[in-house]
């Protein structure tokens, strides 16, 4: 649905990848340009500390926006703690249009 919902408010030339690994991820980093890097923390075998590792050692915490369902306060508290754009679902949807703009 997250990926529905940014393909339709992607601005023109704008490509949009999927990872579902930490592993695919770096993949992707080394054959493009990342401008915004969205991650769903609740991506099925999700590893936080994975993650965490490989967006600091490459550079890319400024972009990272992660968000989880509001419900997940475990998580949310979790990643409040690594980077600096956590977002529930609800705020994440809310404000994705701009942040695809903004990129």
């Amino acid at each position: 649905m997250i990926l529905s919902s940014a393909r339709s408010v992607l601005p023109p030339g704008a490509v949009l990848k999927q990872a579902v690994s930490v592993q695919r991820l770096r993949e992707l980093v080394i054959e493009n340009e990342i401008r915004l890097l969205l991650v769903d923390l609740q991506t099925p075998g999700l590893e936080l500390d994975d993650l965490d590792l490989f967006v600091t050692e490459s550079n890319l915490l400024s972009i990272t926006v992660v968000f989880a369902q509001h419900v997940n306060v475990e998580i949310l508290q979790q990643a409040k703690g690594r980077f600096p754009n956590v977002m529930t679902r609800g705020r994440f949807n809310a404000k994705l249009p701009n942040l695809l703009m903004d990129a």
